[in-house]
């Protein structure tokens, strides 16, 4: 199978021929240390058997933008503080001629790997342009204020699914933060009062297969967030959920994806990482549905030959065939 086949197939909850491994970031720093430069993502992917590379379409947000001493940028404060701030904003056309046609290009040009068009069910926008303590002072003080922002990054990003799947992409992934480590940033009733029905309303215009990316712990509103019709849920945090149970419990309606260790990949050793990927792989790979990743993405902090024994130990453990009869 071609990575983008094997890729698809455990999307659709189908038995590959060996578990597809997905990160849509991997940070120049670790490919830098490992090859003595950077390589395009494709030469990326075959050197380490990566099966995806992402075209980012999320709308713009409003908030202070930082970089951290190691250079990696961060969102600060957000920006919208009033119904003034907001009357001032005007959003850009979701769809310009260039950014399509690079889009175009790219999926032209995405060979053996499933291209994935990044977007958000605009939660992440208006969480990230209000800010965390703004968002939760906006829903008593100022609910019609949120819903006019829900509204308008609704209507944005429907507008650009209804051109950008029109080219070759072969999955979507929303990105929208919900939670902490220890539970969703809002009560489960304001998610479903609130949130979910403009998030439903950008679910219902996806037409690719797709997954939903939220860190922390989505338990208390879990049902109500697969309502949207994802077909998977990355990156699945260790700290936050327990993935065992989550496939236990949903995967004959879910592709899961992700769990392996940000902070063994980081900070364990070589031996660390190719334990839990033992201890993980194999369980969760049985009857389909399981996308190996790690909990976030591969950032600059990941050792590099960390990195090279997760994927190593990967392809060792997850071909289907190992685990017939």
């Amino acid at each position: 199978m071609t990575p983008c086949e094997r890729f698809l197939a455990a999307l659709n909850r189908e038995i590959p021929d060996r578990v597809p491994y997905f990160e849509y970031e991997i940070d120049k720093a670790v490919i830098t240390a490992l090859h003595g430069r950077e390589l395009p993502r494709k030469k990326v992917c075959r050197a380490y058997g990566v099966c995806d590379m992402e075209w980012w379409k999320k709308p713009p947000i409003f908030a202070e933008s930082h970089t951290s001493e190691i250079g990696r940028d961060f969102v600060g404060a957000g920006l919208i503080c009033s119904r003034e701030d907001w009357e001032r904003i005007t959003l850009p056309d979701p769809v310009t001629k260039d950014n399509f046609e690079n889009a175009k290009k790219f999926c032209a040009e995405k060979d053996e790997f499933a291209a994935g068009l990044v977007f958000s069910c605009s939660a992440d926008p208006v969480l990230l342009s209000l800010g965390y303590d703004g968002f939760g002072l906006a829903v008593y003080d100022t609910p019609d204020l949120v819903e006019e922002m829900l509204d308008a990054f609704t209507t944005w990003t429907i507008k650009m699914l209804e051109a950008y799947q029109e080219l070759d992409f072969d999955f979507a992934l929303a990105g929208d933060d919900l939670a902490f480590k220890t539970g969703p940033f809002f009560s489960p009733k304001t998610f479903r009062d609130l949130l979910l029905p403009y998030m439903k309303k950008v679910a219902d215009a996806v037409e690719l297969p797709w997954i939903q990316h939220s860190d922390g712990n989505l338990v208390p509103i879990l049902d109500d967030l697969l309502s949207l019709g994802m077909n998977g849920l990355h990156p699945i945090e260790p700290e936050a959920m327990d993935i065992f149970w989550l496939k236990e419990n949903y995967g004959d309606r879910l592709t899961i994806c992700g769990n392996i260790d940000i902070n063994t990949l980081c900070l364990g050793t070589v031996d660390d990482v190719r334990r839990e990927v033992r201890e993980k792989v194999p369980v969760l790979m049985k009857g389909g549905g399981y996308i190996a990743a790690s909990s976030t993405s591969i950032s600059e902090s990941v050792k590099p030959e960390n990195f090279v024994a997760m994927v190593e130990e990967i392809q060792a453990v997850g071909t289907y065939q190992l685990w017939q009869g």
